[in-house]
C-alpha cells in the first residue's frame, strides 16, 4: 500500500483559484486581472512552506497558481500600459487645437 500524500500548502488551494479566475475572467471582464498578484503571491509564498517542509506540505497547486498569477499578472500590466498609452493619445488629441 502506497504511502498517502501530504496535504496541499495552506493558501495553495486559493492560489489555484484566484489564478483562474484572473485568467479566464480577464478575458472576458479584464476586471478579474487584479487578483492575478494575489495569486502569484499566495502560490509563492505556500510553494515556499512546501520546499522548506516536503513531507508535511505539497505543493503542486501551489506551483499551478503561482504560474497562472505571474501570467495574469503580465497580462495586467501590459493592459495597463495600453489603457495609458490610448488615454495619453486621447488626451493629446483632444487638447491640440484643430486647424480647420
Amino acid at each position: 500500500m502506497p504511502a498517502p500524500q501530504p496535504p496541499q500548502a495552506p493558501g495553495a488551494g486559493a492560489a489555484l483559484v484566484l489564478g483562474i479566475v484572473a485568467l479566464a475572467g480577464g478575458f472576458v471582464l479584464m476586471l478579474p486581472l487584479v487578483v492575478a498578484p494575489v495569486a502569484w503571491y499566495l502560490g509563492a509564498s505556500a510553494q515556499r512552506l512546501a520546499e522548506r517542509e516536503p513531507e508535511r506540505w505539497r505543493a503542486g497547486s501551489a506551483r499551478a497558481g503561482m504560474i497562472l498569477g505571474i501570467i495574469g499578472t503580465a497580462f495586467l500590466a501590459v493592459a495597463t500600459l495600453v489603457a495609458i498609452v490610448f488615454s495619453t493619445l486621447a488626451w493629446v488629441a483632444v487638447a491640440t487645437p484643430s486647424p480647420y
